[in-house]
C-alpha cells in the first residue's frame, strides 16, 4: 500500500495540530510547516518565500 504524504502548514496552532494528529490516525506521513519549532520546515510564509524542502514535485507514491 502506498504512503499517502501531507505538508500541514501553522502545525503548531490548535487546529493545524488536531489535523496533524487526525491525518496519522488516518495513516497519513506527515511534514510539518510554521514559523516556530518544533517543525519539520522553519517558515514564515508571511515574509519567506516558500522552501524547496516544503515542496514535493512531482507527487509520487511511496512503497510503505
Amino acid at each position: 500500500m502506498a504512503t499517502r504524504l501531507a505538508l500541514v502548514t501553522g502545525a503548531n496552532g490548535g487546529i493545524g495540530s488536531a489535523i496533524c494528529d487526525r491525518l496519522r490516525e488516518n495513516g497519513f506521513e506527515v511534514r510539518t510547516m510554521d514559523a516556530v519549532e518544533p517543525c519539520d520546515v522553519l517558515a514564515d510564509l508571511a515574509v519567506d518565500p516558500i522552501p524547496d524542502s516544503g515542496v514535493v514535485l512531482p507527487v509520487a507514491e511511496k512503497s510503505g
